[in-house]
């Protein structure tokens, strides 16, 4: 309602040219720039400044900032009204009119620092329709509300701004810095301009949840759902329902796994006869390369007693081992082609 009002009566009856810019200036700062029709509009910190005022005279005071501090930043806002300014005291009374019947003053319920006075307000007739005119036709004390929130002496110091995006962030920053509340005080948004709503308003709950601030977690994740008819009693496991074949079960619970040069024993094989299976290419064993016998890779005759080295081992455990009477009738030529396929029985 103080927002429609605020439009409904600058649109009725303000005719000035008006303009508004912010500048990297701090009050005092500021202060010997502005010249008849130009006043401070909004004290964002001590490093930032919002003026307003006559048009003409707002790009005059730009100009002179501009020339003594060439390096600070600053920059017009894109309005064409003067806020927070004399442009606003003739409709103060008509602003003040259109919110009488619709405002009804009353103590707030939680504590409440005001841009316009700066400090904490109480007392019934607070908020009434006679503040908001104030609102309305006063500078923005927002460095002065925000100083006086950090020494109240509260534990907690979080600031969550509502709002389409993150204008305050900058100034609250500095705010911060300047009172030297940096490592206590946080501040979050609710919107980020170009950025979906939902899940900026996700992160911010995610935040302030962080921060031990009490949310309502309901409405913001919605109602859950939960099964409510399970059973009560544990798991009936007298009944299997995973089948398998002998064959499968072997080879998912064998205690070795396939060696490079012995292979994998075979599921089929029993205790008196043990069988092991191999299938040798090269592209596996790149190293036999180097065993070459008038130029055909030759599988080595040391690997053949390593492969009964390994199965002695699977079979009775033992690491050390004696070989006798080694006979090698014919050499193994590993191909690129064909591969070769080895069974080693004990």
């Amino acid at each position: 309602m103080t927002q429609y009002s605020r439009i409904h009566s600058v649109s009725e009856r303000i005719s000035l040219d008006g303009s508004m810019a912010a500048v990297a200036l701090g009050k005092e700062e500021i202060m010997p720039y502005l010249m008849e029709g130009v006043v401070i509009a909004c004290e964002n910190s001590q490093q930032s400044t919002t003026i307003s005022g006559d048009a003409s005279a707002v790009d005059k005071a730009m100009a002179k900032i501009q020339m003594v501090h060439p390096e600070k930043l600053y920059r017009k806002l894109r309005v064409d009204q003067a806020y927070h300014s004399h442009h606003l005291k003739s409709m103060g009374g008509l602003y003040k009119s259109l919110l009488s019947p619709s405002v009804v003053s009353t103590t707030p319920s939680i504590p409440f620092y005001s841009s316009v006075t700066g400090t904490l307000l109480s007392g019934s007739t607070a908020l009434d329709a006679r503040y908001w005119r104030q609102n309305y036709e006063s500078p923005v004390l927002f460095n002065s509300a925000i100083e006086a929130i950090l020494s109240s002496g509260s534990n907690q110091k979080v600031f969550m701004e509502i709002g389409p995006h993150s204008a305050l962030a900058g100034p609250l920053q500095q705010i911060f810095q300047q009172g030297g509340a940096g490592s206590e005080a946080v501040y979050f948004p609710t919107m980020i301009r170009q950025e979906q709503a939902r899940p900026c308003l996700l992160t911010t709950a995610g935040h302030l949840f962080l921060e031990n601030v009490p949310i309502n977690l309901i409405t913001i994740n919605g109602q859950g759902k939960v099964l409510a008819n399970i059973p009560s009693y544990p798991w009936d496991h007298d009944s299997s329902y995973w089948n398998e074949s002998q064959l499968t079960r072997d080879w998912r619970l064998r205690q070795f796994s396939h060696h490079e040069l012995l292979g994998a024993h075979m599921p089929k094989s029993t205790e008196s006869e043990p069988l092991w299976r191999n299938v040798f290419q090269l592209k596996n064993i790149p190293w036999i390369r180097d065993h070459s016998i008038r130029g055909k890779p030759t599988f080595p005759a040391a690997s053949y007693i390593a492969i009964i080295g390994e199965a002695i081992r699977q079979i009775t455990g033992c690491q050390s081992y004696i070989i006798q009477r080694l006979v090698i009738h014919a050499g193994l030529v590993v191909q690129d082609s064909n591969p070769t396929e080895i069974i080693t029985t004990l």
